[in-house]
């Protein structure tokens, strides 16, 4: 495996096609961790719902501030992020 340097002069990004799986596995993990922890905070809002300790309309408030603070919205779109939030919120649909 190829080191890298610390060094300011060192380049920061080498070429994708040079990563290991390794290198690829990690990228791709944090590149999604926004979203993944996003559809975590979502199911957690959802949950505050079901306890009758929050309103959907306040939870789709909350969740869409945070999606759009945080540029999901910008990144995979409003149809997605909405998705996202209807599924943690979808008990309401149903009762």
């Amino acid at each position: 495996m190829k080191h890298m340097t610390l060094s300011t002069s060192a380049p920061i990004c080498q070429s994708i096609s040079d990563w290991t799986p390794l290198q690829t596995s990690v990228c791709i993990t944090v590149a999604l961790a926004k979203r993944d922890e996003f559809i975590n905070q979502a199911n957690r809002v959802g949950e505050l719902v079901r306890l009758r300790l929050l309103t959907v309309a306040d939870a789709a408030d909350i969740l869409h501030e945070a999606a759009v603070y945080n540029a999901l919205t910008a990144e995979y779109g409003t149809d997605h992020i909405q998705q996202i939030m209807a599924q943690a919120l979808a008990f309401e649909a149903a009762a």
